[in-house]
């Protein structure tokens, strides 16, 4: 059977409709999150100091970093080696790369197992990932100075931060290649100086970037199995986030309008301009080409290439097809400080310590890029002569000249066989999106991989969305880096293809989104099974992020969602008792009220003339004469029953759709999800009725109600589900509670 994206993600978008409203139900500042989670920067160290490094010797001395004097950063990120090394073993080389190597703060990280970080422009420095998005420090946009990054991708294991090609950043000589496999030949050649140095002979590798790392990540990996030699290019998976790997017309040109219009609340274009949109997405045939090929699973012919609207050399043409330009226009003209990379953004324009490379990037008069200044060069031993740019002006693929209109002359790695044994050599590649990325909009990335053929099969036979992006609970010291958590978006795994979406994340997903870079790194290196896993981050004891002593806030967080179940449930319950579900439904456990029993629950004008006939209630004490109900939430812990229900309302519906409804065959049904619903008119006397008002508690229901007995760690299990915690420690925990 065929599904398209619609059919898929109507379930999800109902769904989280659904969990919205629960959220805004209570409208109060919740105490935990405020108090407790957000806490006060710790006074111990936030960086692990090793007695003994694994790496420092004759050949490295002349690399290492002083972490207690880096300009600006006022502690110790740790041990670390930076400097430039050759692309190759030629001793009168004179092109090198510029790197900066951080041995992993985890004692326990294996030393035969290092991450490579790229960024992608092309041209720009994997500095800025390392300042920005996942170093042991950061210093992002808008903040004041420098802060521990407490997810670090070094955490879990070495990492290093190169800057490639040759005329990039610090790096050395002048550039000469052309495209991506001389791009992987000079990098195997730095790479194997880089194992020879640090004495990493056998050690394993991931390769991991963003964007045009999209090409780079896939050409360097494919150099690792050309070279055949595990010595030095001993491949452990590759990672990709918000690349571009396919034809760039239809991972931005075909897919923009139908993104932007399932984003139409944040990008609030006028209708005309919609209009206009629509009218260009059907003129140029994108909408025809999203219906035929963006099925589940594809077609097995090759997509035909759409034409590149920006090639017409027509100097009369107004570039009608370039509709990917004519929105961004539009959305500048709507949100004057629109972010390309993160829709999200509005004004003012955030100051960064990189300086400008796109248009919304500010700086003000006299600032000084942080990698630019003299100080900063010789702490990370840089050249000093060098002018830094996170993105160089110079044209890295036609050989420096910043005039050269040349271009990487190769193919993307998913229109030839390149992503195909990388990812057929590994059976561990990932690649994932943040839904708020405009510049690659996440069905265009998806759209590319189903074009490419790996493991026997063309795309993904289903679509990989199924499976729920889990992010441990967990505590966050209030230092300038906090993470989200719980579900964070969606994931599917096919024949050793893993792909994932971030709901809130932006194109510099770490950046943005850090549990989920975290956890996505966990994965490659093998630490967690999937990205579904619901188990702590495995860098810490319990599930939360930074030192041990935080499971002291088990008690107060184990309170505190307490009292909000005993909040939820006499909600619940007294509402349902007033709209006359019966009593029996409750537990057996209740607690038998010292007033008479009735002759059984009335309905209807019967209550009415009862209630009528009621006497006032007294003054004094009520309390003691109000029946108490145990209400078992604990028989609600198995939240699979209730996704399986949801699950089957939509295997019950589909066939109850009228037998013209659309047949959400394509990727452009997204546009109108809910083209397929019977919707019924409300009624005059429907519009004309009074709202409902959700009443604190049932006015005729004089009840008093708890969420479980007090006499018991049965509970243990809900804190255990809320707050993913080691069950020992919770448990002593409870007990402790309620003995004392």
């Amino acid at each position: 059977m065929r599904f398209s994206l619609i059919s898929l993600l109507a379930l999800g978008t109902l769904s989280q409709a659904f969990n919205q409203g629960a959220i805004n139900a209570f409208n109060r500042v919740h105490p935990r999150r405020y108090d407790e989670r957000r806490a006060a920067v710790p006074e111990q160290p936030a960086f692990e100091k090793r007695s003994k490094s694994k790496f420092l010797n004759k050949n490295s001395e002349k690399f290492v970093v002083n972490g207690t004097a880096i300009p600006e950063v006022k502690f110790d990120v740790g041990e670390s080696y930076a400097g430039l090394l050759p692309i190759s073993q030629d001793p009168k080389e004179e092109r090198k790369l510029y790197f900066w190597f951080f041995p992993s703060t985890n004692p326990k990280a294996k030393r035969d197992e290092v991450v490579i970080w790229l960024n992608g422009g092309p041209g720009c420095s994997s500095l800025s990932g390392l300042l920005t998005e996942n170093g042991p420090f950061l210093w992002q946009e808008g903040t004041l100075a420098p802060v521990p990054n407490s997810y670090s991708w070094t955490n879990l294991t070495n990492v290093i931060w190169i800057e490639q090609p040759v005329g990039v950043g610090y790096s050395q000589g002048k550039p000469n290649i052309t495209n991506e496999v001389e791009l992987g030949k000079q990098f195997i050649g730095f790479w194997k100086n880089f194992i020879n140095t640090f004495e990493l002979k056998g050690a394993t590798t991931y390769i991991t970037g963003e964007s045009y790392a999209g090409y780079y990540v896939p050409y360097i990996a494919d150099a690792f199995i050309t070279a055949n030699d595990d010595d030095y290019y001993k491949l452990g998976g590759v990672a990709i986030n918000d690349p571009i790997i396919g034809d760039r017309t239809l991972q931005q040109q075909a897919v923009i309008y139908p993104y932007i219009e399932s984003w139409a609340n944040l990008f609030y274009l006028n209708q005309t301009y919609m209009n206009a949109l629509r009218w260009t997405h059907q003129h140029c045939g994108y909408e025809k080409y999203l219906k035929k090929y963006g099925t589940f699973p594809p077609p097995a012919e090759k997509f035909p290439v759409l034409p590149d609207p920006n090639a017409d050399t027509n100097p009369k043409s107004n570039y009608t097809c370039d509709i990917f330009d004519w929105a961004y226009s539009a959305a500048v003209d709507s949100n004057p400080c629109f972010n390309i990379y993160h829709i999200t953004d509005t004004c003012p324009h955030l100051y960064s310590q990189l300086g400008i490379v796109n248009q919304g990037d500010y700086s003000p008069p006299g600032a000084q890029i942080y990698f630019n200044r003299t100080d900063v060069k010789k702490a990370l031993n840089a050249p000093t002569d060098v002018t830094w740019y996170q993105c160089t002006p110079n044209n890295v693929f036609g050989f420096g000249n910043p005039k050269s209109s040349r271009s990487d002359t190769s193919l993307a790695p998913a229109q030839n066989d390149v992503l195909k044994r990388v990812i057929e050599h590994t059976n561990n590649t990932i690649i994932g999106v943040g839904r708020l990325d405009f510049l690659l909009p996440p069905n265009g990335t998806l759209f590319a991989l189903q074009n490419a053929t790996w493991n026997g099969k063309k795309g993904f036979q289903k679509y990989p969305q199924d499976k729920q992006f889990y992010v441990p609970f967990h505590i966050d010291y209030n230092g300038g880096r906090l993470s989200e958590e719980g579900t964070v978006g969606q994931w599917g795994e096919e024949r050793g293809l893993t792909w994932y979406e971030v709901q809130l994340a932006g194109h510099e997903l770490p950046g943005y989104a850090a549990g989920s870079g975290y956890r996505v790194l966990e994965k490659l290196l093998g630490r967690i099974k999937n990205l579904g896993t619901i188990e702590n981050f495995t860098t810490q004891k319990g599930n939360f992020q930074g030192n041990p002593h935080e499971r002291d806030f088990t008690v107060g967080t184990y309170q505190q969602y307490k009292a909000d179940t005993d909040l939820v449930a006499a909600w619940l319950a007294s509402t349902a008792k007033a709209c006359g579900y019966p009593a029996h439904l409750l537990t057996s456990t209740a607690v038998q009220s010292s007033q008479p029993k009735g002759g059984g629950r009335l309905k209807g004008k019967a209550r009415k003339d009862a209630k009528k006939q009621k006497p006032a209630p007294s003054r004094g004490p009520v309390e003691a004469t109000r029946p108490k109900y145990i209400i078992a939430i604990k028989d609600f812990f198995p939240l699979d029953y209730f996704i399986g229900v949801l699950e089957s309302v939509r295997s019950v519906l589909r066939p109850r759709m009228p037998a013209d409804t659309p047949s959400y065959d394509s990727i452009e049904d997204l546009t109108n999800r809910f083209s397929g619903l019977n919707v019924y008119e409300p009624s005059e006397e429907f519009l004309d009725a009074p709202d409902i008002v959700r009443p604190q508690k049932a006015q005729d229901d004089e009840n008093t109600y708890e969420a479980e007995p007090q006499n018991t760690l049965e509970d243990a299990m809900i804190a255990y589900a809320i707050m993913l915690d080691d069950l020992t420690h919770i448990r002593s925990h409870i007990k402790a509670l309620w003995e004392n």
